[in-house]
């Protein structure tokens, strides 16, 4: 069975259609932490998937980050956690990895 490892995806894309384009595909692989943070649990065939579908996207208002987390990484978060419909008056958020 190939070994999975945790990844953090994070964009900063500024055109509305290419951030949802992103969205939508790095949502298929993990779980939305913040606005544009995912963590994710992929094998090597689910991160070559991921990293192949995000480049033929062709992205050119923003840049994506795929990055790998140590198995030792602590996840560290302060603040109202993240959702789909922003809160009035939320806390900011920070996550530490």
């Amino acid at each position: 069975m190939p070994r999975a490892a945790n990844y953090l995806v994070c964009y900063d894309v500024t055109e509305d259609r290419e951030r949802n384009r992103v969205a939508k595909v790095v949502e298929a692989f993990g779980l939305r932490i913040q606005f544009s943070v995912f963590e994710c649990r992929l094998s090597r065939t689910a991160l070559a998937d991921l990293c192949r579908q995000l480049e033929s996207l062709q992205i050119t208002t923003g840049s994506i980050a795929v990055c790998r987390l140590d198995d030792r990484a602590r996840r560290y978060q302060f603040g109202t956690p993240y959702t789909a419909e922003p809160l009035a008056g939320a806390a900011t958020h920070a996550l530490v990895v």
